[in-house]
């Protein structure tokens, strides 16, 4: 991974991955972690066993969640390429209930069989991802609340107005 060289677009993911050191990984880190550092590390260890091979079906598999990522990650957006979603998408969840039966779907699983609609009326994933959400949530982790029933309305109250402060947005009293 550190000799990897990224383009600038992409997150950069810490050395140790999974060390408590490492902390939690952004959506754009596990991003830039499973479309470049895995399909990188994966393929020389799983692309020479025999189709069939068990492992190699996993590769396969995963490699679909890759192409789906990726296609869905483009600027642009035509037919054709909402197609190629579609595929990849209906190939990895194929793939998911046959390697593994024991597992069950979620409704995000259910949910993306449905993006076409979603694509063709807002277009490009880019233009409507929840960048702002993730960050929220970010903000929303290192609030402490073990043992703080009900004080965390308050708590949330209080950083949501020093964000805005420090946004230069409002001030308290345009707020309240």
């Amino acid at each position: 991974m550190e000799r990897t060289i990224l383009p600038s677009w992409l997150s950069p993911v810490p050395r140790e991955v999974g060390a408590p050191s490492a902390g939690k990984l952004t959506a754009d880190q596990w991003r830039t972690f499973c479309t470049v550092h895995l399909v990188v590390s994966l393929i020389p260890l799983w692309a020479t066993h025999s189709p069939g091979d068990y492992h190699r079906d996993i590769l396969v598999n995963f490699l679909h969640l890759v192409n789906f990522t990726n296609l869905l990650h483009r600027r642009t957006l035509t037919p054709q390429r909402i197609e190629a979603i579609e595929r990849e998408n209906y190939a990895y969840l194929t793939g998911i209930r046959r390697l593994y039966p024991e597992f069950n779907l979620v409704p995000k699983h259910h949910m993306s069989l449905h993006l076409r609609t979603m694509l063709e009326g807002f277009g490009p994933v880019h233009a409507w991802r929840t960048f702002a959400f993730e960050r929220l949530n970010q903000l929303f982790q290192g609030i402490p609340t073990n043992s703080l029933l009900g004080a965390c309305g308050p708590t949330i109250f209080s950083l949501t107005l020093k964000s805005t402060r420090r946004a230069g947005k409002d001030d308290d009293k345009a707020l309240l």
